[in-house]
């Protein structure tokens, strides 16, 4: 199984880089715990030494965006089934930093820990399909400031996003509707046009502040769905969540919304006993009210807790802990860091991404209707290791 997934990426590195990357996808993927350089190396008996693994996650000049991309699709292949749609997963992550000498980090509220950390931040493109979840795309967010320093180009999130979804190029034989799911900060007109130019239609909240057209006239959203709520008659779903299955009320109609060109389906929905009402807008006016409230949830399909562990009620868990970023090109930006697994996500974290997910994925794909498979059983091999 490994092999094959391998063999797919010879053609990204030279011969030792490669025998890097492959030694590194497994000791990642099986290692509960710490995740640096030193730690993974005292798995092996002989081979290069610690600082040659780390020139890999420094110097080499694999390029893991196209790495990451090619195996996303090589599981898209694997997983296809006609009629099933297909869900573009757009969200930033944060990550709290406490080297002095870390490039680009930034000042940014942290929604998990409700507090403002100083870290990095990262816009984050995830495939969900069939229930499995595929990491796609990974971009790093440069205030004015870092971009200066690093002499690179400033792009705003709403950019980082729209590079994302301009990357997501389907296999030949791959049919399927794209939907892409959003919170209310990436629900714009910057991301509708560019999913409409690629075909994809988009599913997102909206904020309360958003102005609607009722009748010619402008209207707040906020205070609207609450009347609308109030007076009309309520119809009833049954969605599917980690915590179990709740019942969604919901009303619906087509509405315009301003600063966006094409009507909207949206649908209010309360969530089980929430108080809370939720607006959620979608650009496939032919999609039911109840899929539009299923979609929406899928986003939930991969989060983080507040101590950053990923947290994901599907088959492939991800792993980005520890992921100590350098620099761009993964670059030394702490001197004095031997230690550390000190990789950008997209170098040492993308090998820990592909292996897992390509190993649920091949499992799933046995399936009819794929099932939670644990991976636990290949954590326990970990004293093999030693023997490659």
């Amino acid at each position: 199984m490994l092999d094959s997934f391998f063999n797919l990426l010879r053609n990204y590195f030279n011969v030792r880089s490669f025998e890097h990357f492959k030694v590194f996808c497994a000791l990642m993927a099986l290692s509960s715990d710490s995740k640096t350089v030193s730690r993974l190396s005292s798995f092996l008996a002989f081979g290069p030494s610690r600082g040659k693994r780390n020139d890999f996650l420094i110097q080499s000049p694999w390029d893991e965006q196209q790495v990451l991309k090619h195996t996303a699709m090589d599981q898209l292949r694997d997983l296809y089934r006609p009629g099933e749609p297909l869900f573009l997963i757009i969200d930033d992550s944060k990550k709290a930093k406490r080297g002095k000498h870390v490039e680009a980090v930034l000042k940014v509220f942290d929604p998990a820990a409700k507090r403002f950390i100083t870290g990095h931040q990262f816009v984050t493109g995830t495939l969900y399909y069939r229930g499995i979840t595929i990491p796609f795309a990974l971009r790093l967010y440069l205030n004015r400031k870092s971009a200066k320093a690093l002499k690179q180009g400033f792009k705003r999130l709403t950019a980082l996003a729209v590079e994302i979804i301009e990357a997501l190029q389907l296999p030949e034989a791959f049919k399927a509707k794209v939907y892409v799911l959003v919170d209310s900060y990436y629900f714009n007109q910057t991301i509708l046009k560019a999913a409409k130019a690629k075909g994809f239609f988009v599913i997102g909240a909206l904020k309360k502040n958003r102005n609607l057209l009722i009748r010619g006239r402008k209207c707040k959203l906020g205070i609207y769905m609450h009347n609308l709520f109030k007076r009309e008659t309520k119809q009833s779903t049954t969605v599917q969540t980690q915590k179990g299955k709740r019942r969604d009320h919901y009303v619906w109609n087509t509405y315009t919304v301003s600063r966006v060109p094409d009507p909207l389906k949206v649908v209010f929905s309360k969530r089980g006993k929430q108080r809370n009402l939720l607006a959620i807008a979608c650009t496939d006016l032919k999609l039911s009210a109840s899929s539009i409230i299923l979609y929406y949830t899928f986003r939930w399909s991969i989060g983080a807790s507040r101590e950053g562990r990923i947290n994901q009620s599907v088959r492939v868990r991800p792993e980005l802990r520890n992921p100590r970023l350098r620099s761009l090109g993964g670059t030394v930006a702490r001197e004095q860091d031997g230690e550390a697994l000190g990789q950008h996500p997209l170098k040492g974290g993308c090998a820990t991404l592909q292996v897992a997910s390509r190993i649920n994925a091949d499992v799933a794909s046995l399936h009819a209707n794929p099932v939670a498979e644990a991976v636990d059983n290949g954590r326990r091999q970990q004293g093999l290791l030693r023997s490659i």
